[in-house]
Protein backbone atom coordinates (compact mmCIF):
# COMPACT_ATOMS: atom_id res chain seq x y z
CA UNK A 1 0.00 0.00 0.00
CA UNK A 2 0.96 3.21 -1.11
CA UNK A 3 2.07 5.49 2.00
CA UNK A 4 2.27 9.13 2.85
CA UNK A 5 5.32 11.25 4.48
CA UNK A 6 4.37 13.60 6.94
CA UNK A 7 7.55 16.06 7.86
CA UNK A 8 6.49 18.24 11.60
CA UNK A 9 8.65 21.10 13.43
CA UNK A 10 7.97 20.02 16.68
CA UNK A 11 9.28 22.75 17.61
CA UNK A 12 7.18 25.26 19.44
CA UNK A 13 7.89 27.65 16.31
CA UNK A 14 9.15 26.65 12.46
CA UNK A 15 11.65 29.25 12.85
CA UNK A 16 14.98 29.02 15.05
CA UNK A 17 18.05 31.68 15.91
CA UNK A 18 21.19 32.77 17.00
CA UNK A 19 22.33 36.13 18.00
CA UNK A 20 23.34 36.18 14.22
CA UNK A 21 20.86 34.55 12.10
CA UNK A 22 17.74 33.26 12.16
CA UNK A 23 16.43 30.58 9.77
CA UNK A 24 12.55 29.53 9.12
CA UNK A 25 11.47 26.19 7.21
CA UNK A 26 9.17 27.04 4.24
CA UNK A 27 6.70 24.50 5.68
CA UNK A 28 6.41 22.67 9.14
CA UNK A 29 4.34 19.77 7.09
CA UNK A 30 5.50 18.03 3.78
CA UNK A 31 3.84 14.92 2.82
CA UNK A 32 5.58 12.63 0.06
CA UNK A 33 5.12 8.32 -0.73
CA UNK A 34 7.84 6.18 -0.02
CA UNK A 35 10.65 6.27 -1.75
CA UNK A 36 10.13 10.06 -3.10
CA UNK A 37 12.66 12.93 -2.45
CA UNK A 38 11.65 15.77 -0.38
CA UNK A 39 13.03 18.39 1.33
CA UNK A 40 13.05 22.09 3.42
CA UNK A 41 12.73 25.27 2.13
CA UNK A 42 13.77 28.39 3.83
CA UNK A 43 14.08 32.00 5.12
CA UNK A 44 17.38 33.15 6.05
CA UNK A 45 17.40 36.44 7.84
CA UNK A 46 21.00 38.13 8.63
CA UNK A 47 20.68 40.09 12.55
CA UNK A 48 24.60 41.54 12.81
CA UNK A 49 26.16 44.32 10.98
CA UNK A 50 28.62 41.84 10.43
CA UNK A 51 29.32 39.60 7.56
CA UNK A 52 28.29 35.95 7.63
CA UNK A 53 28.71 33.14 5.22
CA UNK A 54 26.71 30.22 5.03
CA UNK A 55 29.32 27.01 5.09
CA UNK A 56 26.63 24.11 5.30
CA UNK A 57 24.08 21.96 6.92
CA UNK A 58 23.99 18.80 8.45
CA UNK A 59 21.24 16.11 9.55
CA UNK A 60 21.69 13.93 13.12
CA UNK A 61 18.63 11.47 13.70
CA UNK A 62 17.85 11.43 16.91
CA UNK A 63 15.12 8.43 16.61
CA UNK A 64 13.53 6.07 14.75
CA UNK A 65 13.75 5.42 11.15
CA UNK A 66 11.76 6.25 7.83
CA UNK A 67 14.91 7.58 5.43
CA UNK A 68 18.43 7.28 4.90
CA UNK A 69 19.81 7.32 8.13
CA UNK A 70 22.42 4.82 7.48
CA UNK A 71 22.27 4.84 3.78
CA UNK A 72 24.92 5.21 1.32
CA UNK A 73 26.08 7.50 -1.38
CA UNK A 74 23.84 10.57 -2.58
CA UNK A 75 22.04 10.26 0.78
CA UNK A 76 24.10 9.30 3.36
CA UNK A 77 22.71 10.82 6.90
CA UNK A 78 19.07 11.67 5.05
CA UNK A 79 20.22 13.93 2.39
CA UNK A 80 22.99 16.30 0.57
CA UNK A 81 24.15 19.32 2.06
CA UNK A 82 21.98 21.82 -0.61
CA UNK A 83 22.10 25.01 1.22
CA UNK A 84 26.26 24.89 1.57
CA UNK A 85 26.49 24.00 -1.94
CA UNK A 86 24.75 27.15 -2.82
CA UNK A 87 26.37 29.41 -0.03
CA UNK A 88 24.37 31.95 -0.78
CA UNK A 89 23.35 34.64 -3.46
CA UNK A 90 26.21 36.73 -4.69
CA UNK A 91 28.34 38.13 -3.25
CA UNK A 92 28.16 35.46 -1.22
CA UNK A 93 28.39 36.74 2.36
CA UNK A 94 25.15 38.89 3.81
CA UNK A 95 24.89 41.52 6.39
CA UNK A 96 21.61 43.10 8.31
CA UNK A 97 21.54 45.15 5.39
CA UNK A 98 21.39 42.72 2.95
CA UNK A 99 17.91 41.19 1.61
CA UNK A 100 16.65 37.40 3.07
CA UNK A 101 17.82 34.79 1.58
CA UNK A 102 14.83 32.80 0.48
CA UNK A 103 14.57 29.38 -1.53
CA UNK A 104 11.43 27.09 -1.81
CA UNK A 105 12.95 23.70 -2.19
CA UNK A 106 13.34 22.24 -5.39
CA UNK A 107 15.70 18.81 -6.27
CA UNK A 108 17.85 18.61 -9.45
CA UNK A 109 19.02 15.29 -8.91
CA UNK A 110 22.21 16.29 -7.35
CA UNK A 111 23.29 19.80 -4.87
CA UNK A 112 24.50 21.48 -8.27
CA UNK A 113 20.91 23.28 -9.70
CA UNK A 114 18.80 22.41 -6.54
CA UNK A 115 17.40 24.74 -4.13
CA UNK A 116 16.28 24.71 -0.30
CA UNK A 117 17.85 23.36 2.80
CA UNK A 118 18.63 19.87 2.27
CA UNK A 119 16.82 16.62 0.76
CA UNK A 120 15.53 13.83 2.46
CA UNK A 121 15.51 10.29 0.49
CA UNK A 122 11.99 8.44 1.88
CA UNK A 123 13.03 4.68 2.16
CA UNK A 124 11.08 2.06 0.11
CA UNK A 125 11.24 -1.81 -0.08
CA UNK A 126 13.23 -1.84 -3.33
CA UNK A 127 16.25 0.10 -1.72
CA UNK A 128 18.51 -2.49 -0.28
CA UNK A 129 20.29 0.27 1.93
CA UNK A 130 16.75 0.78 3.23
CA UNK A 131 16.15 -3.27 3.57
CA UNK A 132 12.07 -2.19 3.61
CA UNK A 133 9.56 0.33 3.68
CA UNK A 134 8.88 2.27 6.53
CA UNK A 135 5.86 1.28 8.48
CA UNK A 136 2.40 3.29 8.59
CA UNK A 137 2.55 5.67 12.04
CA UNK A 138 6.47 5.11 12.00
CA UNK A 139 8.12 8.15 13.44
CA UNK A 140 11.65 9.83 12.99
CA UNK A 141 12.74 12.85 14.90
CA UNK A 142 15.97 14.41 14.11
CA UNK A 143 17.83 18.23 13.92
CA UNK A 144 19.03 20.21 11.04
CA UNK A 145 22.11 22.91 11.67
CA UNK A 146 23.00 25.22 9.37
CA UNK A 147 26.01 25.87 10.05
CA UNK A 148 27.75 29.54 9.35
CA UNK A 149 30.83 31.98 9.71
CA UNK A 150 30.94 35.85 10.94
CA UNK A 151 33.10 38.61 10.92
CA UNK A 152 33.42 42.49 11.38
CA UNK A 153 35.42 42.40 8.18
CA UNK A 154 36.40 41.19 4.60
CA UNK A 155 39.18 39.57 3.16
CA UNK A 156 40.86 38.75 0.08
CA UNK A 157 38.27 36.02 -1.62
CA UNK A 158 36.67 35.58 1.96
CA UNK A 159 35.56 36.96 6.14
CA UNK A 160 38.34 39.27 7.22
CA UNK A 161 40.12 38.40 10.40
CA UNK A 162 39.61 35.51 12.53
CA UNK A 163 35.75 34.19 12.05
CA UNK A 164 33.15 33.03 14.34
CA UNK A 165 31.81 29.61 13.52
CA UNK A 166 28.02 29.44 14.88
CA UNK A 167 25.04 27.20 13.80
CA UNK A 168 21.35 27.26 13.71
CA UNK A 169 19.51 24.30 15.27
CA UNK A 170 16.10 23.10 13.80
CA UNK A 171 14.23 20.05 15.13
CA UNK A 172 12.08 18.51 12.82
CA UNK A 173 10.00 15.09 12.92
CA UNK A 174 9.10 12.26 10.36
CA UNK A 175 5.67 10.51 10.33
CA UNK A 176 4.51 7.93 7.92
CA UNK A 177 1.09 8.00 7.30
CA UNK A 178 -1.29 5.63 4.77
CA UNK A 179 -1.91 7.65 1.93
CA UNK A 180 -6.04 7.88 1.07
CA UNK A 181 -7.75 5.08 -0.88
CA UNK A 182 -8.25 5.80 -4.65
CA UNK A 183 -11.80 4.52 -5.90
CA UNK A 184 -12.94 4.27 -9.44
CA UNK A 185 -15.93 5.94 -10.49
CA UNK A 186 -18.57 3.57 -11.86
CA UNK A 187 -20.77 4.77 -14.86
CA UNK A 188 -25.04 5.67 -13.40
CA UNK A 189 -27.01 3.16 -14.11
CA UNK A 190 -29.12 5.56 -16.59
CA UNK A 191 -25.69 6.30 -17.95
CA UNK A 192 -25.73 2.61 -19.01
CA UNK A 193 -29.28 2.49 -20.37
CA UNK A 194 -28.58 5.14 -22.66
CA UNK A 195 -25.21 3.33 -24.08
CA UNK A 196 -27.58 0.33 -24.66
CA UNK A 197 -29.91 1.49 -26.07
CA UNK A 198 -27.22 3.88 -28.54
CA UNK A 199 -25.31 0.47 -29.62
CA UNK A 200 -29.06 -2.00 -30.22
CA UNK A 201 -29.50 1.20 -32.43
CA UNK A 202 -26.84 1.11 -34.08
CA UNK A 203 -26.73 -2.46 -34.53
CA UNK A 204 -29.78 -2.19 -36.28
CA UNK A 205 -28.95 0.88 -38.90
CA UNK A 206 -26.16 -1.58 -39.93
CA UNK A 207 -28.82 -4.41 -40.47
CA UNK A 208 -31.26 -2.75 -42.42
CA UNK A 209 -28.65 -1.18 -44.56
CA UNK A 210 -27.92 -4.80 -45.47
Amino acid sequence: MKTLLVLALWAASAANASSIVSVTLGSANLTGQVGQIVGWGFTLHVNTSDFVVVTGSSYVNTAGSVGYSSGIGTFAADGPDIIGFNGGPPPFFFTSSSADWVEAFLWAGAPSGSTGVRAFQICSSSDPACGGAPSVGATETGTITINFQYSSSLGDGGLGGTPIADSVDLPVSVTVEASPVTTTALPEPGTLVLLGGALVALAGSRAFRR
